[in-house]
């Protein structure tokens, strides 16, 4: 019980010193105030010139000191007043309106939260599939390239191309100044087909010259019948 009382007068005596600290400081700001306001020597002028007025009036200034006396203190309670209202006012506004603008940001990040946190984790689902099915395509090309490679170059798939001719499918035909036609190389004239395969076997036709426009002539003078016996 002793105890119980000593924790209240020492917080009665904590609150009673901070009262007087805030008094004093009260004072001494109002005290600074009016010194900026009115200097000591501004204020002693006018104590004498009221001495001097009191002294060539009594009754005014008998009748200003009693509407003074009388007045002044409702007057500077009600200038307290309304210093005090809106100083609780001020800080009644700040208060409320920091309160509200956190409610509202609270309020605003959680309900925005219900489509940011799914549209995350879609997109980063979504980049992990690309990855991961590139991944896997190179990969395969990876193991067809290397099949590729072990491969003859005849059956190999997409084989290298040189002067226009597949690789494997024969001779390469750089050295020979025709260009490209149906079933191989061609001379640069577009008429008699000369093949080189048959240079390569040794069958050179002789050349047949007819004065004559009759293709099927040609044709039979350039090729030679077998004949046939019947013995």
């Amino acid at each position: 019980m002793p105890s119980v009382a000593q924790k209240a007068g020492d917080i009665v005596d904590h609150v009673g010193h901070r009262i007087h600290h805030a008094a004093k400081s009260v004072e001494a700001q109002i005290g600074a105030t009016t010194n900026q306001l009115l200097p000591p020597r501004r204020r002693e002028e006018m104590i004498e010139q009221s001495r001097d007025y009191a002294n060539r009036n009594p009754k005014t200034a008998a009748f200003l000191t009693t509407q003074a006396a009388f007045t002044g203190i409702p007057l500077v309670l009600f200038v307290a007043f309304v210093a005090a209202t809106l100083l609780v006012s001020l800080a009644t506004c700040l208060f409320l309106g920091l309160l509200v603008s956190l409610s509202v940001t609270f309020f605003v990040v959680g309900f925005s939260l219900l489509f940011v946190v799914p549209t995350v984790f879609i997109a980063s689902c979504s980049a992990t599939f690309i990855f991961i099915w590139g991944l896997a395509g190179f990969v395969i090309l990876g193991k067809f390239n290397e099949r590729g490679a072990s491969a003859k170059p005849s059956t190999r798939f997409g084989g290298a191309v040189k002067n226009g001719n597949a690789t494997g499918t024969g001779g390469t035909y750089a050295d020979d100044p025709t260009s490209s036609g149906d079933g191989g190389p061609v001379n640069r004239v577009h008429g008699t087909v000369e093949w080189e395969r048959k240079w390569a076997d040794g069958v050179k036709p002789d050349s047949v010259a007819l004065e004559t426009d009759n293709a099927y002539q040609v044709l039979k003078a350039e090729t030679p019948v077998p004949s046939v016996s019947f013995a």
